[in-house]
């Protein structure tokens, strides 16, 4: 069987087709593995900044939530302040007890 040379939609470069991968990017075109790898790589590392971008970033809504902790499981969750809904996510539980009150900070008196 004879191996098939293809040139790269990005780059121009005759590769065997065996091994042509599909443009992460646009999935429609095959490119060259060094191609691939160079995009794939680019790719991890915007993601990487966007989630230590996204990480410093506080939540807008900060102090309207209130965290509360199950008796029966002992799982502790936040929920917005203004939520009626009393019962465990984790376990059903209806005994869920506020720890933190809205607009506290335990921090404030250091």
């Amino acid at each position: 069987m004879a191996d098939v040379n293809v040139a790269c939609r990005s780059c121009g470069k005759r590769v065997l087709m065996d091994v042509m991968r599909y443009d992460p990017q646009n999935r429609k075109i095959l490119i060259c593995p060094e191609c691939f790898n160079h995009k794939v790589k680019k790719k991890d590392e915007t993601s990487r900044t966007k989630k230590v971008l996204l990480s410093l970033q506080k939540p807008k809504d900060e102090g309207n939530f209130v965290k509360h902790k199950c008796y029966g499981c002992g799982y502790e969750f936040m929920r917005k302040a203004v939520s009626r809904q009393k019962n465990c996510p984790f376990c059903g539980n209806k005994t869920a007890h506020i720890q933190q009150k809205p607009g506290l900070d335990w921090t404030q008196g250091l």
